[in-house]
């Protein structure tokens, strides 16, 4: 299964805080099923930015501490992406993960 939505990469947002609350989280995802997450931190939406680029490579290493962990979940970069005038003005010229 794949959780297409979760705020699990820690500090990033209003989810996981320390990296504590993310591995327990994705213990929790694998006793559900679910082998793979797409997270996604909120972007540009007045509290948060989360360039594309600081979530891959927050993803990379929050996968690295899931191997070291041995929990079988795959993390993949996402993000929660507000529609706005201005983002559909630019929408051509960003680096967001869409």
């Amino acid at each position: 299964m794949i959780d297409i939505h979760t705020h699990i990469l820690p500090g990033l947002d209003d989810g996981a805080q320390t990296i504590d609350d993310a591995l327990e989280m994705a213990r929790a995802a694998h006793e559900e099923g679910i082998e793979h997450i797409i997270a996604t931190p909120h972007h540009a939406n007045g509290s948060h930015m989360n360039a594309g680029r600081d979530v891959r490579l927050e993803v990379r290493r929050f996968n690295e501490q899931l191997q070291a962990a041995d929990i079988p979940v795959t993390i993949h970069p996402g993000q929660e992406i507000r529609v706005h005038d201005d983002l559909l003005d630019a929408w051509g010229e960003t680096s967001f993960l869409l």
